[in-house]
C-alpha cells in the first residue's frame, strides 16, 4: 500500500506540473499579428495607373509626355489598417526609383516605384530612314544618303498612345530648313524640331590594304568609332591613292590617324600619293591629321618647309600618368571644344589617372625651338591658328598641340591634334596581358573628334 500511495502522489504532482505549464503558456501567448495585408493595392499619378508586379514588388509608372518626374504626387490605395512611408500624397522626386514601405500589424513590404515619361514618338522615319529622337531636347534628326532631295519629303511616324501631332504623318514637307511638329498630351504641348540632312562621305586613310588589316590598336579604335558615328565613311588605303583608284573628290574630309611610328611611312611620301592629296586639298578638300599624322603638314605644303612639328616623341612602354588634358584659354568658342566635359572654363581632360598610355606626341615646342619665341611668332611663321596646348599652360607660348590651318585661295582647311593625351586605346599594364583601367575621359576624345569632322564638313 505504501508503494501505491507513493506512485499516486507522483502522478498527482505530474498532473499539477503540466497544468502549471499549460497555464503559463496561455498566460504568455504571442501578441504578433501576422494576418494583416501589407501591400499596395493601387498607385496612380497624372491620371495613369501604375503596373504592380507582386512577385518582384516593383511598380512601373509610365507618365504622360510633359510630366515632371521631379515632382510626382502619387495616389496610393492601401488595405485597411495599413500605413506607408513616404506618406501617400507626398510629392516625390521620381527621377530615380523610389522605395515605399507598407506596414500593417507586424508585417511590412517594400515596393520600388520606377517612373518614366512616355516618348512622343515610337518611330519617326523619312524615306525609310529612322530618325534619332531626343525626348529631352525635343528634337529629331534624320540623315539621308548623300544627294537626297530635301524639298519634298513625306515623314512616316507613329506617336505614343493618347498624343496628337500636327502636321499629321504622311504630310509632305520641305526640309531644307528644320520643321516643327506640335505634340500635345493630356498635360502639355511641345514643339519637336525635326532636322533632315544629307550624309557626307569621310575617308579614313591608312597603310593597311583595308580596314580589317589595321593592326595598331589605337588606329583601330579610332576607325571603329568613325564607322559607327558616320555610316558613310570609307576606308582608303594609301596604295589605292597611289594607284588612282580612290575617288578622293567624293570625300568632304579625309582623316589620317597615324599612331604606329614617329616617322612617316614610305607610302605616304610617294610622289603620286602626295600629288593626288595636294590636288584634293587645293580643290577644297579638308584634312584631319591626328597624332603622328601631324608630320604630314609640310609634305602636303600646308605649312612652309621646316615649320612642321619640331618635338616628336613617345614612351617606350605604357605609363599610368595622371589626368592629362588640354587648355584652350581664349579659344573657348571654337567649335572643336563645344560639348566637352570641362575641368574648368578652358580645360578638358582627355585621359584619366591610372589609364595606361604611350604619350605619342608630335607637337610644336614654341618657346625653345624653331625661332618662334611665342605663340604669336608661331602663328606668323606657320600660318596656323594655335587652338590648345597642355592643360597647365594658359598662354600657349610653350607648346602648341592642337591647331587649325585655314583655307587659302580656295583650298580646304586642316585640323591637327598632336598631343599625347589624344589616345584612343587604353594599353595593357606593362609586363602583363591584363588590360589597364578604362579611360573615363574617352567621351571627350570622341566628342572632340566628332566636332572636328562636323566643322570640316559643314
Amino acid at each position: 500500500m505504501r508503494n501505491i500511495g507513493k506512485n499516486y502522489s507522483k502522478i498527482i504532482a505530474i498532473i499539477l506540473l503540466c497544468s502549471a505549464v499549460f497555464s503559463s503558456c496561455k498566460k504568455y501567448k504571442s501578441d504578433l499579428d501576422l494576418s494583416s495585408s501589407a501591400r499596395i493595392n493601387a498607385l496612380k499619378a497624372n491620371g495613369v495607373s501604375g503596373t504592380i508586379d507582386e512577385s518582384t514588388k516593383t511598380i512601373t509608372l509610365l507618365l504622360p509626355l510633359g510630366s515632371d518626374l521631379s515632382a510626382v504626387n502619387p495616389e496610393i490605395t492601401l488595405p485597411a489598417g495599413a500605413t506607408i512611408a513616404p506618406a501617400a500624397g507626398a510629392v516625390m522626386d521620381m527621377t530615380q526609383p523610389v522605395t515605399y514601405r507598407v506596414a500593417n500589424g507586424n508585417i511590412y513590404s517594400d515596393y520600388i516605384v520606377k517612373a518614366t515619361v512616355e516618348p512622343a514618338f515610337t518611330s519617326f522615319k523619312v524615306n525609310g530612314v529612322a530618325g534619332t529622337i531626343d525626348d529631352i531636347g525635343h528634337t529629331i534628326a534624320v540623315t539621308l544618303p548623300p544627294g537626297s532631295d530635301l524639298t519634298a519629303l513625306k515623314p512616316d511616324f507613329t506617336a505614343s498612345s493618347g498624343l496628337t501631332v500636327t502636321p499629321a504623318t504622311g504630310t509632305v514637307q520641305d526640309f531644307t530648313s528644320p520643321v516643327n511638329y506640335k505634340v500635345t498630351s493630356s498635360v502639355a504641348t511641345f514643339d519637336y524640331k525635326v532636322t533632315v540632312q544629307t550624309a557626307i562621305y569621310i575617308g579614313f586613310v591608312g597603310t593597311a590594304a583595308n580596314r580589317a588589316g589595321i593592326t595598331n590598336p589605337d588606329e583601330k579604335a579610332a576607325a571603329d568609332w568613325l564607322f559607327t558615328a558616320f555610316p558613310y565613311a570609307d576606308y582608303v588605303s594609301f596604295n589605292d591613292i597611289k594607284a588612282g583608284t580612290a575617288t578622293l573628290s567624293k570625300y568632304k574630309a579625309i582623316w589620317w590617324h597615324f599612331d604606329s611610328a614617329q616617322s612617316l611611312p614610305d607610302i605616304a611620301n610617294d610622289a603620286d600619293v602626295i600629288n593626288r592629296l595636294k590636288a584634293y586639298y587645293a580643290g577644297g578638300g579638308n584634312f584631319f591629321l591626328t597624332t603622328y599624322a601631324a608630320l604630314y603638314l609640310p609634305v602636303l605644303g600646308i605649312v612652309p618647309p621646316f615649320k612642321g612639328s619640331n618635338n616628336v616623341f613617345g614612351d617606350s612602354s605604357p605609363n599610368p600618368g595622371g589626368n592629362w588634358g588640354i587648355n584652350f584659354n581664349g579659344r573657348e568658342s571654337h567649335p572643336l571644344f563645344q560639348g566637352l566635359a570641362l575641368a574648368n572654363a578652358h580645360v578638358a581632360y582627355l585621359i584619366s589617372d591610372g589609364t595606361e598610355r604611350l604619350n605619342h606626341t608630335a607637337w610644336w615646342k614654341v618657346n625653345e625651338w624653331g625661332g618662334y619665341t611665342n605663340a604669336a611668332g608661331w602663328r606668323a611663321q606657320t600660318g596656323g591658328i594655335d587652338l590648345a596646348t597642355v592643360d597647365g599652360d594658359d598662354t600657349r607660348d610653350v607648346t602648341c598641340g592642337i591647331a587649325e590651318f585655314p583655307s587659302k585661295s580656295g583650298s580646304g582647311k586642316t585640323l591637327v591634334i598632336a598631343l599625347g593625351a589624344y589616345d584612343w586605346y587604353a594599353e595593357p599594364i606593362p609586363g602583363t596581358n591584363t588590360q589597364g583601367p578604362a579611360n573615363s575621359y574617352l567621351p571627350n576624345i570622341k566628342r572632340m573628334s566628332l566636332n572636328a569632322l562636323n566643322y570640316l564638313t559643314k
